[in-house]
Parts: C-alpha cells; sequence; structure tokens
C-alpha cells in the first residue's frame, strides 16, 4: 500500500499493489486500510472538500478528513468513465471518518471495463 499525501496540495492518491512471488505469479490480498487526507485546495471550486484517488483492492478503505463530513455528498467515478455516481447511501460516515467497503470500490471503480478485463479499479472520490 501507498499514499501520496501533501497538505499543501490536493488530490491525494492511494494505491494498494500486488506482489510477485515464484510460481504464483501476482497475488493481491485485501484487506482493511485507514489513511488521513488532507483539506482540498481549490479557490475556483470552494464546495470541493476532498479529492482522492483510489486504486487498487480493498476489504474496505477509511478514509479520515480534519474535518466533519456531516451535509456531504460523496461522489465516485470510474476513472475509464465519464460519469460519477453518489455513493451516499453506500458508506459509513462518522463524523470526520467515511469508510467505503470493498465491494463499492471494485464495482464502481471497474464500472466500465470491458468483458475480460482484469485490471485493478481505477476510481477518483470527490467529496463536496
Amino acid at each position: 500500500m501507498a499514499a501520496k499525501n501533501d497538505p499543501s496540495w490536493s488530490p491525494a492518491a492511494i494505491v494498494t499493489l500486488p506482489r510477485t512471488f515464484d510460481g504464483r505469479g501476482w497475488t493481491s490480498v485485501e484487506v482493511d486500510v485507514t489513511v488521513q487526507v488532507p483539506a482540498a485546495t481549490w479557490p475556483e471550486q470552494p464546495e470541493r472538500r476532498a479529492v482522492v484517488g483510489i486504486f487498487g483492492g480493498y476489504k474496505s478503505l477509511t478514509l479520515e478528513f480534519a474535518t466533519s463530513l456531516r451535509d456531504c455528498t460523496i461522489w465516485l467515478q470510474d476513472l475509464a468513465g465519464s460519469q460519477a455516481v453518489k455513493i451516499d447511501d453506500s458508506v459509513t460516515i462518522d463524523n470526520q471518518r467515511l469508510t467505503l467497503p470493498g465491494e463499492l470500490i471494485h464495482r464502481e471503480g471497474c464500472r466500465v471495463a470491458s468483458p475480460g478485463d482484469q485490471s485493478d479499479p481505477g476510481l477518483l472520490l470527490v467529496v463536496e
């Protein structure tokens, strides 16, 4: 797992990476991950509180923000797609913590994948 998190610049990015083993090839293990996310810094779009690139598979992903997520709207978009979907009803919000189930990340991060595409999920999360 790797994360890019610079408080002076948004967006943040989080990725889980497979390992290569002799005789087994590439192997991924989905785990629960928690990452602190800085506030967004776009003066031209003040409604955006955070933007996070999410790549790879997870059992769950919890994002901890500096401010409360009360009254926020959460969007996800497959990076290969052109339309974001509102996911407020599919996530758990506990004050400053946002938890996404791994199944949601996989489904939305591979939404426009072609049949047979074995790519890992890649998506953009926006908090408004």
